[in-house]
């Protein structure tokens, strides 16, 4: 499995710079929808584009496509609140997601939590795709809203890639123990993301 995730790496990397940001612009808009956000481990997936990174202005592009691509599915999710309502929440998908999960995403959207929650839950898989919803259905001031979103999709994001673009350098010293050492932990760090998604999106 190492082996293929370095081959996996190289792949990814020899694609041109610009495909590669375009890629990752889309797949965030579709994943912080809240159909697809539901489905796609959005953290491991940037993981791997991380691995792309070869210089700065490349890890500077992703991040800016990444946090981007968050927004703007974030934007929807509050457009899709504000024009339904609470029409979502009680739908069957909405059920299914559960009230705790909605009732957390309330707390978050009014502020009970402090605007540094809602930069948290960027990190949280599921209720990422709730808040927007949420805060479109409550009327959250849209500007209050999306500043503290991009805060956390910056976060997010440079945190993600950056850790993604140390493992893809070292990656790509196939023959050395750094190498090995690197994909190993790479590949148990897109396992654990994977299954704490999973876990996260079945409660």
């Amino acid at each position: 499995m190492i082996s293929s995730l370095a081959d996996l790496a190289d792949t990814l990397a020899g694609q041109h710079g610009p495909a590669v940001v375009l890629a990752t612009f889309l797949f965030m808009a579709a994943e912080t929808s809240l159909l697809v956000g539901l489905l796609v481990p959005g953290d491991a997936a940037v993981l791997l584009f991380g691995t792309t990174v070869g210089t700065p202005w490349q890890y500077a592009a992703l991040i800016a496509a990444a946090a981007l691509g968050a927004m703007m599915g974030e934007t929807i999710g509050y457009l899709i609140g504000s024009r339904y309502g609470t029409a979502v929440r009680y739908s069957r998908l909405g059920r299914r997601l559960g009230e705790g999960r909605w009732a957390r995403a309330e707390e978050v959207a009014r502020g009970e939590s402090g605007g540094r929650a809602l930069i948290a839950t960027r990190f949280v898989p599921v209720l990422h795709s709730m808040v927007p919803v949420i805060a479109g259905t409550l009327g959250m001031p849209y500007r209050r809203f999306i500043a503290w979103e991009a805060a956390g999709c910056l976060v997010w994001a440079a945190t993600y890639l950056g850790i993604g673009a140390l493992a893809g350098t070292a990656l790509r010293a196939h023959g050395s123990q750094m190498g090995y050492a690197a994909s190993a932990v790479l590949v148990a760090l897109i396992l654990t993301v994977t299954a704490v998604s999973r876990k996260v999106r079945r409660r």
